[in-house]
């Protein structure tokens, strides 16, 4: 089956598949799409993600890392965009990566 269909049909399956396996690969996409702007590369990343993780944490996980890619690209601190960029992720996965992207967040933290 299409490596998309796969993936949604894991998650149906285990009901999580947010894996590191869509971060690993996003480097060259989130330098490829940055000239397009927040919105172009965010919605690269999240379809990127789609291809192999039917979870949508991975999507969105993978959407900020784009996006940071490309404010330090423009030259900008990605840790000072941070706050705008989780206003542009999906409400159902916005708290989880405001908790693990806080300063103070441990990995011995596991967000909710």
């Amino acid at each position: 089956m299409p490596s998309d269909l796969a993936a949604t049909v894991h998650f149906q399956i285990n009901q999580r598949a947010a894996g590191n396996g869509s971060l690993m690969r996003a480097a060259t996409s989130a330098v490829h799409f940055a000239r397009a702007g927040r919105s172009a590369t965010m919605d690269a990343a999240r379809r990127i993600a789609a291809l192999t993780h039917g979870d949508r944490a991975a999507w969105e996980g993978t959407a900020v890392f784009h996006e940071l890619i490309r404010v330090a690209l423009a030259g900008a601190d990605p840790l000072d965009a941070l706050p705008d960029v989780l206003d542009l992720v999906h409400p159902d996965h916005r708290r989880r990566y405001a908790t693990v992207l806080a300063t103070d967040w441990h990995p011995t933290r596991r967000p909710s």
